[in-house]
């Protein structure tokens, strides 16, 4: 799919409410929040389902059998990053060999400051063309693994002693994404994308639960030789299964120039 236009505006929702954090932890606004944040599904139980593991993304594509869809799915994968002092510095580095240092919200070092917040990467699960025969003959479940990691940087002070450690650590994520379609009238069919986090989870906090959650996810769907139909303003023959589609914490939109009809953001 010819993804120029969709990225554009897809980024733009990958890091709503999430650039948009401070830069640092503030008195102010001390928990995070962002659209489209999928938990592991224990944590969600835990919760009784206030914090969802899951969304469904169901739109009409209108075409023959052999109209062809792609699946995107992107969010966001965060990192802990916790900033450490020694006391005293240490005379050079040596990462396996070095201690733990003392944890601190800020250093200072100079006229630079380290805190100890998050950062995000930007992941992306695609599944190749699917044609809606494929579909019909059943569900297809892509599931997905993104592995984790851990990593120092020391951080030095005037004449290059180490006076602090930059530690990023980044949790491993697993999820799925099922993809299924059925007939929806004539010349019509009803495309079904589910996503779901399927991280493990033994416990812990909302922070905790954050480090293993899609953060901002949302899915990107392009098709060949069919047309989307719009949920919003369908045509009169298409508005009973349109509002048939359900969608759950997500809502497809056609992107593009004015009456293309081959790109959906959700």
């Amino acid at each position: 799919m010819n993804r120029a236009v969709v990225d554009r505006v897809a980024d733009a929702v990958l890091y709503e409410g999430y650039i948009l954090y401070p830069y640092r932890p503030s008195v102010k606004n001390r928990q995070r929040w962002t659209f489209g944040g999928l938990y592991p599904e224990a944590y969600s139980r835990a919760g009784g389902g206030a914090d969802a593991c899951a969304n469904q993304t169901e739109c009409l594509i209108e075409g023959g059998a052999d109209a062809a869809v792609e699946v995107v799915v992107r969010f966001l994968h965060l990192t802990a990053r916790r900033v450490g002092a020694f006391d005293p510095p240490l005379a050079e580095w040596r990462a396996d060999e070095v201690g733990p240092p003392r944890p601190v919200e800020t250093l200072r070092i100079g006229d630079r400051y380290f805190h100890s917040w998050q950062e995000a990467e930007e992941r992306e699960v695609a599944l190749g063309a699917l044609t809606i025969a494929e579909l019909l003959g059943g569900p297809r479940l892509r599931e997905f693994v993104m592995l984790g990691g851990r990593r120092r940087e020391p951080l030095h002070g005037e004449g290059g002693a180490v006076v602090g450690v930059l530690e990023r650590e980044q949790q491993p994520l697993a999820g799925a994404v099922e993809v299924a379609a059925t007939p929806a009238g004539d010349g019509a069919f009803r495309l079904t994308v589910r996503v779901v986090n399927r991280t493990p989870f033994a416990g812990g906090g909302r922070d905790d639960a954050l480090l293993r959650s899609l953060i901002s996810a949302h899915t990107i769907l392009g098709v060949q030789n069919g047309e989307f139909v719009s949920l919003l303003d369908p045509p009169a023959e298409r508005r009973e299964a349109a509002a048939a589609c359900l969608n759950v914490g997500v809502w497809p939109v056609l992107v593009g120039e004015d009456g293309s009809r081959e790109l959906m953001l959700s």
